[in-house]
C-alpha cells in the first residue's frame, strides 16, 4: 500500500473541496450561461416579431388612410365633372382661362390618385390613368364650350353633348374604381 506523506494528506484534504466547490461553479455557471443564451434569443425574438407586427400595423394603417384619401379625391373629381359644375361655370360666365384653371387643380389630384393607387392599390392604378384621361377630355371640350366656341351656337350645342357623354364615362370609371376599392 501506498503510504502518502502526512503534509501531502493535509494539501489535498484542503484542496480537494475547493477544487470540487470550483468545478461545481464552472458546471453551474456554464449551464447559468447556456440559460442565459436562450432567454436572450427568446428576447430577440419576441422583439422582432414585435417590430414586424407593429410595421404591418403600419402598413394597414397607411393603406387605410391612401384608401380614405383616394375616394375623396375621386368624390372631388368627380363633383368637379358633371351637369351641375357644368351649369354653374356656364351662368357664372366661365370662358378658357376658368377651364383651363379647374383643369390644373384636377390634375394635381388625380396624380394624387395615381400616385396613392400605386403605393397602396398597385393592382387598380390602370383606374387612376383612366380618369386622368377622361378629365383631359373633358377639359379640352371644356375649352371649347366657354372659349373658342362660346359664340357658335350649333358648335356649341354638340360639345355640350359631348361633355355629358364624357361626364357619364367618368363618373363610371369613378364608380367602378370605387367598387373595386370597396373589396380590397
Amino acid at each position: 500500500m501506498v503510504r502518502i506523506n502526512k503534509s501531502v494528506y493535509n494539501i489535498i484534504t484542503l484542496v480537494l473541496p475547493v477544487l470540487s466547490s470550483v468545478v461545481t461553479l464552472l458546471i453551474a455557471n456554464k449551464h447559468n450561461s447556456r440559460q442565459t443564451d436562450k432567454q436572450i434569443m427568446a428576447s430577440n425574438f419576441q422583439a422582432k416579431q414585435q417590430r414586424n407586427f407593429e410595421k404591418q400595423n403600419l402598413r394597414e394603417e397607411k393603406k387605410y388612410t391612401n384608401k380614405a384619401e383616394i375616394i375623396a379625391d375621386i368624390l372631388f373629381i368627380k363633383s368637379q365633372n358633371n351637369l351641375t359644375k357644368n351649369y354653374i361655370m356656364e351662368i357664372s360666365n366661365a370662358n378658357e382661362f376658368t377651364a383651363n384653371k379647374k383643369y390644373e387643380e384636377i390634375v394635381l389630384v388625380a396624380n394624387r390618385i395615381i400616385k396613392n393607387l400605386y403605393l397602396s392599390f398597385p393592382d387598380l392604378v390602370d383606374y387612376g390613368y383612366k380618369i386622368l384621361g377622361q378629365c383631359n377630355m373633358i377639359w379640352g371640350n371644356e375649352q371649347n364650350y366657354f372659349g373658342y366656341q362660346a359664340d357658335k351656337s350649333r358648335i356649341q350645342n354638340q360639345t355640350k353633348v359631348d361633355l355629358i357623354s364624357l361626364y357619364d364615362n367618368l363618373s363610371k370609371i369613378c364608380f367602378e374604381c370605387l367598387d373595386k376599392l370597396k373589396e380590397k
